[in-house]
């Protein structure tokens, strides 16, 4: 289970804390100023993250240089326009098994 948002709404520490997520999202923009990704930043949520016993993704990730930084930073899931546009879950589905299909 993750928790999406983080920072935003109701996406808050207690909630990190009261109860078990796999993996934090958290928008790109939190971790941005002057269109640079801040690592100190990035590294301490990561490292307040494991403490807590949850993995990090970022949302919004339109650069290969933004997704290098927060991978280096410790971050394990990025998603965002840098990747394609989100798909339903049966159109994923689909495309793993051509993808799947196709490898073997």
């Amino acid at each position: 289970m993750t928790l999406s948002g983080f920072g935003n709404g109701h996406g808050s520490l207690t909630l990190l804390k009261g109860f078990r997520f796999d993996a934090t999202y958290v928008d790109n923009a939190i971790f941005k100023n002057n269109q640079e990704v801040q690592i100190d930043l990035v590294q301490a949520f990561v490292g307040l993250s494991s403490r807590l016993g949850t993995s990090v993704g970022v949302t919004d990730v339109s650069s290969a240089t933004d997704a290098k930084a927060l991978d280096e930073a410790g971050c394990t899931y990025t998603s965002g326009p840098l990747y394609g546009a989100p798909a339903a879950g049966s159109v994923a589905l689909r495309l793993l098994r051509e993808g799947l299909a196709t490898a073997s």
